[in-house]
């Protein structure tokens, strides 16, 4: 009662085997290529991350530099004696600064990644 009914008999050839090892060679590299694209897409996103962290870093301390700048500036105290004299004083550091260059202020960043960044001021 209990028979199992085959047509054909499964004769396991060497061209059969031949198949098989191909098989078998497929679904390996096409595991390590997966794995590998998946590591190089998390790598990719973590590398992002980090230089978001570094531009932001770099953004506050620019503009914490620039608001002790504007604090410096605004305590400032200027006193005018008569108008005269102001005058006079405006005109000479408009001279003054007519003939000096103008230098520009320059702060230098490096990241950790070894990129070297200049602001200007």
């Amino acid at each position: 009662m209990n028979q199992i009914l085959i047509n054909q008999k499964l004769y396991v050839t060497p061209e059969l085997k031949r198949k098989k090892k191909i098989y078998k060679f497929d679904f390996i590299l096409s595991v390590f290529v997966l794995i590998t694209l998946a590591s190089v897409c998390i790598y990719a996103e973590y590398d992002r991350n980090k230089s978001e962290q570094v531009s932001q870093q770099m953004l506050s301390d620019i503009n914490t530099s620039l608001e002790e700048k504007k604090q410096a500036q605004s305590d400032i105290l200027v006193i005018a004696l008569n108008n005269a004299q102001e005058n006079l004083d405006i005109e000479a550091i408009n001279n003054q600064e007519n003939d000096k260059p103008v230098q520009v202020q320059k702060d230098k960043y490096v990241t950790s990644g070894g990129y070297t960044y200049y602001t200007i001021k």
